[in-house]
């Protein structure tokens, strides 16, 4: 059966940083640039502020920072719930996983019964 992640997992726990980096700092390049084209006498400064209006949802998406600035300015998470899900994330990861003798879904070791069709999870 296929690899399955869990719904919990964000896009920016799941993307390697430098790839995650080099995507947000190529579309504040590709605003910048696309604003000294289309904006008449545009400069350094509508360079800048058109980068980063371009480039702040792949910021937020894609990496840590961007994801935990989100959840603390924008949907009033605290620093420990911001940190909690961090480490469920985290332990998620390492957790091993059994597979359900009925229908061959992964499920997370700390289950009783299978997520998909609700067996027990048998001992065995």
């Amino acid at each position: 059966m296929s690899d399955q992640t869990t719904d919990d997992e964000t896009l920016s726990a799941n993307t390697d940083p430098v790839t995650s980096w080099g995507i947000v700092s190529g579309f504040f390049l590709l605003g910048g640039l696309g604003s000294t084209l289309l904006i008449d006498g545009g400069n350094f400064v509508s360079f800048i502020l058109v980068g980063c209006l371009v480039a702040s949802p792949f910021w937020i998406i894609l990496t840590e920072s961007g994801a935990e600035w989100y959840a603390k300015e924008v949907m009033d998470s605290s620093p420990e719930d911001l940190k909690k899900s961090s480490d469920t994330s985290t332990s998620t990861k390492s957790r091993s996983n059994v597979i359900c003798q009925a229908c061959g879904w992964q499920n997370s070791s700390e289950n009783n019964y299978c997520h998909d069709c609700g067996e027990e999870l048998g001992s065995a």
